[in-house]
């Protein structure tokens, strides 16, 4: 069914309206304040150009208790896209575009570990002893500082 531009426009006037329209279709979207969501990545969601899992798609809902950092999950997710092929069938480039646009600007970890716990229910994120790394901490006691002329 075809209908005109300026029905289009009257039905999505703005982001905000294309936003509810996909959740409205069942695509599972990142919270609507995240930066992923400019109006080019969600019409490309809607003409298919990205991918975003559906809500018919959702088989498991895995739990992290100690989630690492958004970009550490990004890059996870991201990888794990670039790669993904369900069996027997060539790789989906909305996929690619996907994972591209997840690397630079990442979304929500909520989200990620969603899309994470669909794709690989078995990722060592949601194992029970899993504890994800932490950045080291500088302290003062370790720092040097120049002492010229014996100041100290």
């Amino acid at each position: 069914m075809m209908i005109s531009l300026a029905e289009a426009r009257l039905r999505i006037p703005d982001k905000k309206h294309l936003y509810s329209s996909l959740v409205r279709n069942s695509y599972l979207m990142p919270p609507r304040k995240d930066a992923i969501l400019t109006a080019k990545f969600m019409r490309g969601v809607w003409l298919k150009k990205y991918w975003v899992l559906c809500s018919s798609e959702v088989v498991t809902m895995r739990m992290c208790a100690d989630p690492p950092h958004r970009k550490v999950l990004a890059k996870i997710v991201h990888d794990m896209l670039r790669n993904y092929r369900s069996l027997g069938e060539p790789m989906d480039s909305g996929m690619r575009r996907t994972a591209r646009k997840i690397k630079k600007t990442p979304p929500s970890s909520e989200w990620l570990l969603l899309v994470l716990s669909n794709l690989d229910a078995d990722h060592e994120l949601f194992s029970k002893g899993y504890i994800a790394p932490r950045k080291p901490k500088k302290s003062s006691e370790c720092m040097m500082i120049n002492n010229h002329g014996d100041f100290f």
